[in-house]
């Protein structure tokens, strides 16, 4: 594997930074958070590609009920539209 540049170290730091964040907003407990980084094989963020990392973020955001929410309204609205 071959070494990051600094531009790739900052931006993994901030990946890791936001993923931490959304973890926070969510109300991920500890042990739910370890759950889903076993999931990918690592026992911590720093772990993680940039890959990973974005898809890990993601998958996180994913699971945010409001977001579930404003989709579902969206959807609805466009339906109303339509009829």
């Amino acid at each position: 594997m071959r070494e990051l540049t600094n531009k790739q170290k900052a931006f993994k730091n901030q990946l890791i930074k936001k993923l931490h964040a959304i973890k926070c907003e969510i109300g991920l407990t500890n042990d739910q958070y370890t759950s889903v980084l076993e999931s990918f094989g690592v026992v911590s963020s720093k772990d993680l590609s940039i890959d990973e990392l974005v898809r890990m973020i993601d998958l996180l955001r994913g699971s945010n009920p409001d977001d579930d929410k404003w989709r579902k309204r969206c959807i609805a609205a466009i339906g109303a539209y339509l009829r």
